[in-house]
Order: C-alpha cells, then structure tokens, then sequence
C-alpha cells in the first residue's frame, strides 16, 4: 500500500471513530469531574430529584451586568450548575440570565426592581469599579424559578454575613446547588409525610408558629396534636414540642417515651426558665425553674437543660422607655445573644446569625448508644446567671463592661442520634394493656433550649405573624427558619439535606508573594513561550531538512 492509499484509509478510520464515539454519548450520557472538590459534579440526590422531573421548569437569574469579581465567581457558579442541572433534567428546564440594571429609564428601572421585590426576590447594594470610576449599584444575587402559575424566589447569597465578603461568597458557591434543587423540591413535591406539634401543656400558640408551619406545609403534613393512647403517632415522622410550661402526666411522658423508642424523631425547642417578659415593662421580673417533668427522660437521652440564663455581649436589641414622655429607644439586651458558631452538622452549615432570647446551657450526660453533636455556640464573651434570679431592666442603661463576660463558649442546641433506651424499663406501664418497648429502632432528637427560636412575632397593627426570624427592631432577617426547617429535614430523613455537605476549598492569592514574584512569573507568562516555540521551530525545520536530504540521496 503506498503513501496515499494509507493515508486515506488512516483519515476514514479517524472520521469513522469520532462519528462513532459520538453515535454512543448521544445514547449513553457521561460526565468527569477531575476536580479535588467535586465541584462541577451533582450529587446523587439532585440527579434522583431531576429524573423525577416531568414538567416545564423556567429559571431567571438576576445576577448579571457589571459584578465585582466576587459577584462573578458566583454568577458562574450559577450558571455552572444550572448548565448540569439542565442536562439532567433532559431539557425540562431551561433558564436565562438577566439584568435589571440594564433598564436606562430611572423610572422604569425603580418599578421593575419593586415588582421583583413583591415576588420574593432579594437585592444588595453594592460598590462597582469600572475603569477608575466607583458608583453603587443595585445587586440581585437570586433568582426566579416558575412552573405554571407556581413561582419560587431563590437567594444565592447566603453564608455568615458578618465575614468577609470572599469568605460568605465561598460560602454561598457551596450551597447554589441546595438552593437550587431546594426550590425544585417545593415546585414539584406532593406532601406525603407528617409532622405533629404537640399541644396540651400551653405550648406556643398555632398564631406564634404560624410563619413555620406554612412553610412546612409546602413539604409535610402539618397537625396539632395531644399525646393520648387514642392517637395513632406512628404516621407522624416527627413531633415538635415548642415551649411547654404545664407539667407532663407520667403517660404523656410514656407516650413519648414509646416514641422516641420505636423510631419517631423530635424537635424539642424548651425554656428551663419561667419569665414573664411583659413584666420587664414595669421595670424588672423574676426568672423561675419550670416543672416540666421531664427531667428525668432528658437525662436518659443524654442531656441536662440547666435552669439558667446567658448573657452575650454579642446581642440584640430591646426596646424600652427612656422615661421621657414615653418616647422608647433601642438598648443592646444582653439577655438576646445572637448566635455566630456552629457546628459541624449539616443542618448549621453555611448559616447566617440567629437571633436567641434568653437561652440556657445545656450539658450532656452518659446515653449508651447515643451519640451528641453540639449545633450552636455562644460567643466567648458569656456570663451565666443562675436561678431564680430577677432581670432588672436598668440593666439596659449600665455598660457591658467586657470583664464581666468572660466565661467562655457554651452550647444551646444538641443533635441525639441512636437507640434510645426506655425510661420506663424494668418498670410498669403507665398505660393498661401496653407493654413497655425498651429498645428499639434508631432515632433522632433536636433540642435547643431556647424556645423563642421557633417563635414569630406578631404584627400589632394588623395581627399577622411576622416572618420567622426576622427581628423588627434591626430590620433583619436572621436565620431561624432555616435553622428549624433545615432540623425538620434532618429528622424526616431527607436526602436533600446530603447536597448542603458540599465544601469548596477557596484558595486566595498570597498578596505579598504575589507582589514579590511579580516580574519573574510575568517573565515566565510572557517570554518563555515563544523562546521555547522559536527553538521547536528551528529544530523541527533542520529534522525535516534533514529528513527530505535522505530521501533525494
């Protein structure tokens, strides 16, 4: 076979191998990530809730136009994603990005940002550098997911607010992918299982858990129930108990007992401490144990809620009365810390601040099989007041002098994981003809000893609730919802919760080296390539002149 004919027959088979190889990933889809942290690749969950997709899915994303290089990163994070995401939902959905800035018309543009504000979608203002002129801009780091008549707002900036903003972006670049198929879940989820606030021993009214109880809707069946032999609580994957101040009966305590022992998951949000805080607007009031009756059961799951109360210098505000002519101003309260540090659980991951009011400590105890995740942390700057005590309003007016909170970290809130042991073991039933389960099958208990954490206010003016976590007097949204809505996932067993476990590393520049190394990497950038291409030229010209000198001889 001479040259041509091989050469020929070498480029047909190439051809013939390309048309083939595509012929086979049109049929059978394939995707490498190479990356060290899994950065381009979904997760078998989001894969799983993608397939299951059978409906028209449209995504906006306002986040485009001129962006800060921060801004950037996550715009492309975004669009990374959404890119897998639409090639595993095989086409159903489809977005676009765009610019509300991009509207010339001042009016125009006021109004449009308005409408997107009523649907849900949030904005930041922001400081733009373009070609040495500074100017702040409107940035809508969200999008708009619609199927139908149904339409989801999705935040992307998330993360702690108070670190920097290449640290909370890292943060937000972590969880696109959960905020994403999250909104997913609540535009194509039929509610299935169900979830029971307990009610019986004054529990917080269902107006005062109002706000979390419609958003729980969107996924569960939400009811109120009594703990009584006549219900049937094994249909409920998980009760919450939200700030009891009656006594427990020993069969309610059994029952509950019972529960927890054959599988069923809890979110205990308690107050150790009876306060009465409309009386602090007659100037003080007094902090008192509550008798709950429970003591004994915390203590068999591995946990002690201490009758006490702590301060933070890193709190929130209160309003009070200044005593002149009933005008009210706000004061730090050190009694509402706001709580910064976490664990390491994926329910608290990448979490803003929540706001807390009056918690206690809580110190863990011997549980065989049981093991404690510690969820949320005071700062360092902390002091404990035992009870009873009084809480004196003039408080409000002295300096928090920093010497006297220092008493370290405490944790508020415990994640238990295991087989609970039956308190009633080795004893009779409170209830007749009901044998005493001992051990079962594994569960899961939440408990916080802050109860105000589930609690929405309520508007005065128009007796609405409030949305939960968002504190009137900061104008703030803080991250309690998240927080309770994230724990009732955990308890019910959602995968979902398996993508928010994603970490990306984020690598910054050393400056200094990079000021240091300046010149000798532009050099190697710059120079070097060509020196190298200039020298494969030479060489490659004397092999072939070289070459074709053979072949004449």
């Amino acid at each position: 076979m001479n040259k041509k004919k091989f050469d020929i027959v070498e480029l047909t088979l190439i051809v013939g191998i390309i048309i083939f190889l595509n012929i086979i990933a049109t049929r059978y889809f394939f995707r490498l990530d190479l990356t060290t942290d899994r950065h381009f690749s979904l997760s078998e969950t989001s894969k799983e809730l993608l397939t299951k997709l059978n409906q028209k899915v449209y995504v906006e994303v306002f986040l485009d136009g001129a962006l800060t290089p921060d801004y950037e990163r996550l715009k492309r994070a975004v669009k990374e994603k959404l890119d897998e995401i639409s090639i595993y939902s095989n086409g159903n959905i489809q977005y676009r990005f765009t610019n509300p800035n991009a509207i010339e018309d001042k009016k125009l543009k006021q109004q449009y940002a308005s409408q997107l504000v009523q649907k849900g979608i949030e904005y930041r203002y922001e400081r733009i550098e373009n070609e040495g002129n500074v100017s702040e801009q409107l940035i809508f780091p969200s999008a708009l997911i619609s199927s139908g008549n149904k339409e989801i707002p999705v935040m992307f900036l998330k993360g702690n607010k108070t670190a920097p903003i290449a640290e909370q972006l890292n943060q937000s670049v972590e969880v696109v992918e959960y905020q994403l198929m999250a909104a997913l879940r609540k535009l194509d989820h039929q509610a299935s299982q169900f979830i029971g606030f307990v009610e019986g021993h004054d529990e917080l009214q269902a107006t005062e858990v109002a706000d979390l109880s419609a958003t729980l809707s969107d996924y569960y069946h939400v009811n109120r129930i009594a703990l009584n032999d006549s219900n049937n609580l094994e249909k409920y994957g998980a009760l919450v108990i939200a700030k009891p101040i009656k006594a427990y009966t020993e069969k309610e305590k059994f029952i509950l007992d019972q529960y927890v022992v054959k599988g069923g998951s809890l979110l205990l949000m308690i107050d150790p401490l009876n306060l009465n805080v409309d009386s602090l607007l007659n100037g003080y009031t007094y902090a008192l144990p509550y008798e709950l009756n429970l003591n004994d059961l915390f203590f068999k799951w591995g946990i002690r809620c201490n009758p006490n109360i702590v301060q933070d210098i890193n709190s929130g505000l209160l309003q009070v009365a200044t005593g002149n002519k009933g005008q009210m101003q706000m004061v730090n309260w050190n009694f509402h810390p706001i709580i910064h540090s976490y664990g390491k659980q994926v329910m608290v991951k990448n979490l803003d601040a929540i706001l807390s009011k009056y918690p206690a400590t809580i110190d863990t105890v011997k549980a065989v099989g049981i093991v404690k995740t510690p969820l949320m942390f005071t700062s360092p700057n902390t002091k404990i007041l035992e009870a009873p005590l009084k809480i004196d309003l003039n408080e409000t007016r002295k300096n928090s002098e920093p010497k006297n909170f220092q008493q370290g970290v405490f944790p508020i809130a415990y994640l238990l994981e295991g087989q609970f042991q039956s308190l009633f073991k080795n004893r009779p039933s409170p209830l007749p003809n009901t044998p005493v389960a001992t051990v079962g099958k594994p569960s899961r208990i939440v408990v916080c000893t802050d109860a105000d954490i589930i609690r929405n206010d309520i508007d005065k003016r128009t007796q609405r609730p409030i949305p939960l976590g968002f504190d009137v007097a900061t104008q703030y949204q803080f991250s309690n919802k998240e927080f309770i809505v994230n724990a009732i996932d955990y308890l019910m067993h959602q995968k979902i919760l398996d993508i928010r476990n994603k970490e990306i590393a984020l690598r910054p520049l050393d400056k200094v080296k990079v000021n240091e190394e300046k010149i000798q990497w532009q050099i190697i950038n710059l120079i070097i390539p060509p020196i190298l291409l200039l020298f494969f030229g030479i060489a490659r010209y004397y092999w072939r002149k070289r070459k074709f000198e053979n072949y004449t001889t």
